[in-house]
């Protein structure tokens, strides 16, 4: 990989500490631009599975431009136990996740808002009828699907559905990959 330039930023809480948000361009942004995103609000998500150089396949991989993330989220993700983030630099190949939620149905959810402080809940309609209830935080992109689900299965969302089941499921593990392209 080509020698990667960073912008420093740094903690909005009084720790000191900093992270590096990496410069891209050229082959690794057009892949990320490739990638159908969803929207929350001004807010672009990816959502990509990613290739390092080892070989091994990562999903669940959100891309986001670090300024209008962070004005979104309000806080760095090193400020943020919850996130977690990860590095540019071990990434070879970027490509759409294929467990995410479908664009259209993930953008659909956005435009409704949260339905909770810090969560949202909706249920994913499938092709057969069944209704599965989810509560996610705000990032809705990746629901822990259950075995027996596809996300070419869900024709559709119900955004604030709460019926309480214990089928209801959360959302997969994830993680954080911010960028910018200004130096």
């Amino acid at each position: 990989m080509l020698k990667q330039q960073y912008v420093e930023v740094r903690s909005s809480k009084s720790t000191g500490s900093t992270a590096r948000i990496p410069v891209l361009e050229g082959r690794l942004l057009q892949e990320i631009l490739a990638v159908e995103p969803s929207r929350d609000g001004e807010l672009v998500y990816r959502p990509c599975c990613v290739e390092v150089e080892s070989g091994q396949l990562i999903d669940r991989v959100y891309f986001a431009e670090a300024f209008s993330w962070h004005k979104h989220w309000g806080v760095w993700p090193l400020d943020d136990p919850c996130k977690s983030l990860f590095s540019i630099s071990r990434v070879k190949r970027i490509f759409s996740s294929p467990s995410r939620l479908p664009a259209l149905l993930a953008n659909k959810l956005y435009r409704g808002g949260e339905t909770s402080m810090g969560g949202t809940s909706f249920a994913l309609i499938l092709r057969d009828g069944r209704r599965i209830p989810v509560l996610t935080g705000n990032a809705v992109d990746f629901p822990e699907y259950p075995p027996e689900v596809k996300p070419s299965d869900i024709v559709d969302v119900i955004h604030g559905y709460n019926e309480i089941s214990a089928s209801r499921i959360g959302t997969a593990n994830y993680c954080w990959c911010l960028y910018t392209t200004r130096s």
